[in-house]
């Protein structure tokens, strides 16, 4: 895959449209970014859509990167496994995971769930278009 791969920052690496690529990046494509709300952003497209499980839809990067700068106030210890990525085409992915994370605050509680994002090749790169999740509970 030509162009910068964001799995070298710390980051998200992009989906493989080969089944052969899944033991490789495809499988770990999760490291902790602590912080980096600015490079959390960057990995979203342009015109990404955000659909967080009870809350209103967050379109664009800006309002994408504002939405995980309030969140990340809440949350900590964030882990992602990368469950099946799906092709869909030559410039698209679908991926599907699990998530758990811990909640800060007074009563800190581990929350478990899943995800489903969609993955854009965006000239040599690869951009989260749609993301969304839900809880287990």
């Amino acid at each position: 895959m030509a162009g910068d791969q964001p799995w070298k920052h710390g980051a998200r690496a992009p989906p493989s449209s080969r089944p052969s690529d899944r033991g490789g990046p495809i499988g770990n494509r999760y490291r902790p970014i602590k912080g980096d709300i600015a490079t959390v952003a960057e990995m979203y497209a342009e015109d990404a859509f955000l659909l967080p499980a009870g809350s209103p839809m967050v379109r664009g990067r800006s309002a994408i990167k504002s939405f995980w700068e309030k969140a990340s106030e809440g949350i900590d210890n964030i882990q992602l496994t990368t469950v099946d990525v799906k092709p869909l085409g030559a410039d698209a992915a679908r991926e599907i995971g699990t998530f758990s994370l811990h909640t800060k605050g007074s009563q800190p509680q581990e929350m478990t769930g899943k995800y489903v994002v969609i993955w854009q090749k965006t000239g040599s790169e690869w951009k989260l278009a749609t993301d969304t999740w839900n809880s287990d509970k």
